[in-house]
Formats: C-alpha cells, structure tokens, sequence
C-alpha cells in the first residue's frame, strides 16, 4: 500500500542545538539567541545563530564555512525572517565536558555590535 504525503518537509541537518534567552538583561534589539551547529551535504558544517527580534522576527547569521543558500526560507520562527547574512562566526563552541554545558561565540551583528558570549 502506497501512502501520500500532500506536502513537502524541508529540514536543515542540526547536529547540536543551544536555545539562550535574555531574561535578566535584555538588549535593545534581540530577545534571545539559537545557536546551531549544523552538518550537511548542502550546508556543509559550521555554525549558525538565529537572533530572535523584540518586533518577532529573526534575523539569522551563517558562519562563512557554511554553504550561504539565499533562497532558504524562515517562515516558522515567529513572524519569519528580517535578515540572513553570512558573517565569520568565532570562538564557536557547543559541548558538553565533565557533566558542564561549554556555550560560546562571537561575530558582529547588522548594527556593526560585537556580540561575545561564554556560558559554562
């Protein structure tokens, strides 16, 4: 028996995911960060940071060693995308050591910020 699906699934292969939310010290664009760390045959491995807006939207920058797919759709995150960039993304690290979560990076947003972030 042959099943139809009516729809098509895209998914973008995320390997390891860290969702951070701004709750004590808000900033004056972005409520949160996602940060991905992403490997695929399409992307190619490298980081990438889902900035999510205080107006709702996202904006999402791709590490220069990922595959940049301008036409990559955003629709399901809040009210879909402000801007995607391609920017170099540093001190990218996404681990678990010795039972302690190892959460950093750094690049510049669309306002020229540095954003430097550790968590341990």
């Amino acid at each position: 028996m042959k099943s139809i699906i009516p729809f098509i699934v895209k998914y973008n292969p995320i390997k390891k995911l860290a969702i951070i939310q701004f709750e004590k010290k808000t900033d004056k664009i972005y409520k949160s960060f996602e940060l991905q760390y992403i490997d695929g045959e399409s992307y190619g491995k490298g980081y990438r940071i889902v900035a999510y807006r205080k107006d709702n939207h996202v904006d999402v920058y791709d590490d220069s060693s990922l595959h940049f797919l301008e036409d990559e759709k955003f629709n399901v995150a809040e009210r879909g995308l402000n801007k995607h960039i391609q920017v170099p993304i540093k001190k990218a690290y996404l681990e678990k050591q010795n039972n302690c979560e190892y959460i950093s990076f750094s690049f510049k947003d669309l306002e020229n910020r540095k954003i430097d972030f550790f968590i341990k």
